[in-house]
């Protein structure tokens, strides 16, 4: 155990350890000790935990090279089933980005894909390894209008009502992402033109994002992707954005940094002119502490500030914890006590309270 679970946590249940152990690489995994006392562990929860955090294909290889024989006849079967379920899903959604992407390009609309099927092929290798459930794209604000015209000519729908011509500009400026969803009710869009809200302080520029695009190749279309540089920033500002719900998002940053060629000088300059330099370092880590993520000493050493290190605490018991803490009076009017601790200044948390208080 590391010295942030030790003070934030006691793991007391033992799904929650299998889930570590999936998470790490696999030379890593493979080092763990077998699964010892087999009675203890509830094995439908830890189906259902793992879907919860987005861990259901990792704990499946996990459990099928190291512990085949450990566990009750039938479960390798179903996380089979489940492996299977969401391989040939993923591979889906990635015929559609390729689609809709080459419909906007046949249009003239400039559109980078980020998270979803690129994120899942480029850090993990494999299609199958990840569980996402929506396909998310970056476009400019100006072809806000035209890209959700061609969805809607596509047979896709959006989940907010159509708006007035001023509710909608006020809408593309605050509030930066429409949601569709397919007639059949399977494919979910995020159609982003800023990768945050304006209440939520983070400020890499998509200007910038358009420059600095990679290329890969996915089910055999040429993409453009978000540089994974500007990928490790966006990661640790969503895991604080959206309070350590899932541990797969640990999994991604552990990955993306493994993957990449990082120039850890640049990222830190970026993250603090992004407003987000607090939330690289707990992301950070709290990575290296839970699956050893190769992180440079000297960034270690102002991650592991006292103060850091207790909002590490805060975010594991977030991230561990199954039930839902009730709500406190600040949560009731939206605003996050976490996110306030998150901000990397005063100035910051004052924007992020006046933009929520006003919307």
């Amino acid at each position: 155990m590391t010295d942030i679970i030790d003070k934030s946590i006691t793991i007391q249940q033992p799904e929650h350890d299998i889930l570590l152990h999936a998470m790490l690489i696999q030379d890593e995994a493979g080092t763990c000790s077998r699964i010892s006392d087999k009675t203890n562990i509830d094995w439908d929860h830890l189906l259902d935990m793992s879907e919860n955090h987005g861990l259901t294909p990792l704990l499946y290889e996990y459990l099928r090279r190291f512990h085949s024989t450990d566990i009750p006849e039938g479960i390798l079967d179903k996380l089979h089933d489940m492996y299977r379920a969401n391989e040939l899903r993923n591979r889906m959604l990635a015929q559609e980005l390729n689609r809709i992407l080459d419909l906007f390009k046949s249009h003239g609309i400039t559109a980078l894909a980020y998270k979803g099927p690129t994120l899942t092929v480029s850090i993990y290798g494999h299609l199958g390894l990840r569980q996402f459930g929506d396909l998310d794209i970056l476009i400019a604000a100006e072809d806000v209008q035209q890209a959700c015209e061609l969805l809607i000519n596509q047979a896709y729908n959006r989940t907010i009502p159509l708006m007035s011509p001023a509710r909608e500009r006020e809408f593309i400026h605050m509030d930066h992402e429409h949601e569709f969803i397919s007639d059949d009710q399977l494919i979910y869009i995020d159609l982003h033109w800023a990768l945050s809200t304006r209440r939520f302080p983070f400020e890499l520029k998509p200007e910038g994002l358009f420059k600095r695009t990679w290329h890969s190749s996915l089910t055999g279309s040429d993409i453009e992707y978000i540089s994974p540089q500007d990928m490790l920033l966006l990661l640790c500002m969503h895991i604080n954005k959206d309070l350590w719900r899932k541990l797969v998002w640990i999994c991604d940053i552990d990955r993306l940094v493994r993957t990449t060629d990082i120039d850890w000088e640049a990222l830190i300059q970026q993250s603090a002119s992004s407003h987000c330099q607090r939330m690289l370092y707990l992301a950070l880590l709290i990575a290296h502490e839970l699956l050893r993520t190769p992180v440079p000493d000297s960034i270690l050493d102002d991650a592991k500030s006292p103060d850091i290190a207790t909002l590490g605490r805060k975010a594991l018991d977030l991230c561990l914890r199954d039930e839902i803490p009730a709500r406190t009076y600040l949560q009731c009017l939206r605003i996050q006590p976490f996110i306030l601790s998150i901000c990397d200044s005063n100035t910051d948390r004052f924007k992020y309270i006046l933009h929520t208080l006003v919307r």
